[in-house]
């Protein structure tokens, strides 16, 4: 039964469903910069932003494109969510579906240097989720970190710069069969401020799905190269900060905001009481509690006196599944404070 559910939970949660007539697919990408073509059909490039307008050329899977510009509506199309790009291919402008196009390409050809030897994650500061690993032989295992715990094993080659994956035993013999062919692509990653880069591979099945892996690039990480140094100014949850690294202590009771600001929702926080051995919630951290900090604003604020940045942190929740909870604490109440 668990291992059904784990089956269950991975097609549904990790995977986006791709078109029937989709095979091969990989990443994604911004404006003026460079994107590749991963339906194994090809794709078609267009007229204008929609399946409606005339059809210019057919470009095969593999194919590089400039991007010139990204459309501001998200469209679903077989199931596959993107937006319309505007691209030039041997110097002719067109649009495409960018369901179907992994961008921004870190580069062209993925090399075996880049998989290996690196701890990749789910791309949350939680870290739960499906975990692959790449050894340099060619084996490949992928490992769902998570209640219950699941393993799928197999091997992996890269062709003309091309991640191919094929699983074949563990959680991913027999129901999985389906989904045990993937084709990948390393992408720029411009929504998670932790990671530079992201693997991303999808099915090569009729019923094709998407998984979408983060390289472990976190700041914080004790067990891997930080990608991203402290000091990085990145976008932290849509307000431009700078990457630090550090762990504390909470030096009194304070509050995880959603905002970098003292009038902003508090999170509740979870742990047993320490005499009566019953879960108790409360509006705010109490003192003494670890917190890990990955980020800080730009700029310091006064609040009662005390000057000091805000700090995107993460503490444990110690109730129910147990997974950190994230936000802002001002940095009065953190001791000690990561190097500036």
């Amino acid at each position: 039964m668990r291992s059904a559910f784990l089956r269950s939970t991975f097609i549904i949660s990790v995977f986006l469903i791709l078109t029937a007539s989709i095979v091969t697919i990989t990443a994604q990408q911004p404006a003026r910069d460079r994107g590749m073509v991963m339906a194994a059909s090809g794709i078609v490039l267009r007229s204008g932003a929609g399946a409606r307008f005339q059809n210019l050329a057919a470009l095969p899977s593999g194919t590089i494109l400039e991007i010139l510009e990204v459309g501001a509506a998200e469209e679903t199309i077989g199931g596959m969510k993107g937006h319309w790009l505007k691209t030039k291919f041997n110097g002719r402008e067109g649009w495409v579906f960018g369901g179907w196009i992994a961008y921004p390409l870190v580069q062209e050809k993925i090399e075996v240097s880049q998989l290996t030897g690196q701890r990749w994650t789910p791309g949350t500061i939680m870290g739960w989720g499906w975990v692959p690993l790449f050894e340099s032989g060619g084996n490949f295992t992928d490992n769902l970190e998570a209640e219950g715990g699941g393993e799928c094993s197999g091997r992996y080659t890269i062709t003309n710069g091309l991640l191919s994956i094929a699983l074949t035993g563990g959680e991913c013999s027999g129901a999985m069969a389906a989904y045990a062919q993937w084709s990948c692509a390393l992408v720029a990653n411009s929504e998670n401020f932790l990671f530079f880069n992201d693997l991303r591979c999808y099915a090569n099945a009729a019923t094709g799905r998407k998984a979408e892996y983060r390289t472990a690039s976190v700041v914080a990480a004790s067990d891997s190269n930080s990608a991203i140094p402290p000091g990085t100014r990145r976008y932290i949850e849509g307000i431009m900060g700078m990457t630090v690294s550090g762990s504390g202590k909470t030096t009194t009771n304070v509050f995880l905001r959603n905002k970098p600001s003292a009038s902003a929702p508090s999170q509740d926080y979870c742990r047993p009481d320490p005499k009566s051995g019953q879960m108790d919630t409360t509006h705010f951290i109490p003192a003494g509690i670890d917190i890990r900090v990955y980020g800080r604003t730009l700029q310091q604020e006064t609040i009662q006196g005390k000057t000091s940045y805000w700090y995107y942190a993460s503490v444990n929740y110690e109730c129910g599944m147990g997974m950190p909870i994230v936000g802002w604490v001002f940095g009065a109440y953190i001791s000690p404070l990561p190097p500036q």
